[in-house]
């Protein structure tokens, strides 16, 4: 009798072994698609960013305005969806908006800034560009939250930066040339890019701070995403129109000449030719199928975080470094061809190291739980 339970314990154990190994393998090639399909558009988002700045070098801002006008759309009909169905309760309209308006206006400088300096950006340099955004959250979470960066961080930042150092610094050689050659690139844009991020920085601190007090009023429970989402895209429409004389101003208009500006930018957005003779070839549908990859991409994003956690989704976002510098070396439309020298590789080389070890208290304990698993499994068998 005691042997018979010993092997029908080995069976159920075998069984349970089994049952466990099919979910896993199940479980894994959902979270591989899902990895997938955020990779593969997120490399597209970047390189469809970049040619639709092209057509809209001159008018950044109505590439800008089309964006946010898409994502409130989109933001407030699901809103409006959710609300119905009771997930989304007045009192959470009723949040103040103070906070609202501040995130609004950090994301609005920082997109008219980003695409003004990568519409003068090889698009190869842009990704490795968007990853000193590492820097202002330490500096920013360590003034405002107070929240001290470990050793491993402020290393994994360091090599970030030392990786952008090296992918944008001149070289002798024109053998070597890198896409971002001191004769190509000018350093006000390469300073506007990495300044820009300091704002998005900012604003993850304001949601952050908007989510905490959201609990307190709620009693606990959370605030919805879309409330926060739908509320900063308006203060960022907003916002952006307020900033339009300013960043007139900067191309050197009056602002007796901005009517004239606004018919060249819509008419060139939509595919025309502007009466200034700008070449705006790639429009509309360039601008157009950015703006909805983009939205794509940001809901693979969201699934991506929601099933399988911020580990995947942060290794993923790493991943997308090299993955875009390599398509940005493809025969792309509207867009010269780019040659990556020796300087730029271990540029890219350097930053992804960097995100990785920024990273490791997120996926190094899972890497170890997983091997453990594994070997307890092989063991067992």
């Amino acid at each position: 009798a005691v042997l018979t339970t010993l092997v029908g314990s080995k069976r159920l154990q075998r069984h349970a072994a089994v049952a466990y190994a099919a979910e896993d393998h199940s479980g894994g090639l959902a979270a591989a698609g899902l990895v997938a399909a955020a990779l593969g558009l997120g490399t597209l988002n970047r390189v469809l960013y970049r040619l639709a700045l092209v057509p809209l070098k001159d008018y950044v801002f109505f590439l800008a305005q089309a964006q946010n006008f898409g994502y409130i759309l989109i933001y407030y009909v699901l809103l409006h969806l959710r609300y119905k169905q009771g997930k989304v309760t007045p009192t959470m309209l009723a949040t103040p908006k103070p906070l609202f308006v501040l995130t609004g206006a950090c994301e609005a400088v920082a997109q008219l800034l980003m695409m003004t300096a990568a519409a003068n950006l090889p698009g190869a340099l842009l990704p490795l560009l968007m990853q000193t955004v590492l820097l202002w959250n330490m500096l920013f979470a360590r003034i405002v939250l107070g929240a001290k960066p470990t050793c491993i961080q402020v290393l994994g930042v360091l090599l970030v930066l030392a990786g952008v150092g090296v992918a944008t610094a001149p070289t002798s050689s024109p053998l070597t040339a890198n896409a971002a050659s001191a004769a190509a690139v000018a350093p006000v844009y390469v300073a506007m890019c990495i300044v820009s991020f300091a704002f998005p920085a900012l604003a993850t601190i304001f949601k952050e701070r908007i989510f905490k007090e959201a609990a307190v009023r709620l009693g606990g429970q959370q605030l919805d995403v879309l409330v926060v989402n739908a509320w900063c895209s308006t203060a960022q429409a907003a916002f952006l129109l307020l900033l339009l004389p300013l960043s007139c101003r900067l191309k050197g208009l009056s602002l007796a000449e901005l009517p004239v500006y606004l018919k060249a930018g819509t008419t060139c957005l939509l595919g025309g030719s502007p009466t200034c003779g700008a070449n705006c070839q790639g429009a509309p549908l360039l601008p157009f199928l950015y703006i909805g990859v983009n939205v794509a991409f940001n809901v693979a994003a969201m699934y991506l975080v929601r099933s399988t956690g911020a580990v995947a989704a942060a290794l993923a976002m790493s991943c997308l470094v090299p993955l875009t510098v390599l398509a940005f070396t493809l025969p792309l439309p509207l867009l010269e061809p780019v040659q990556l020298g020796p300087g730029f590789v271990w540029g890219a080389v350097l930053l992804t190291a960097g995100l990785l070890l920024y990273n490791a208290r997120l996926w190094v304990p899972v890497v170890l739980d997983k091997g453990q698993r594994w070997q307890q499994q092989l063991s067992g068998s």
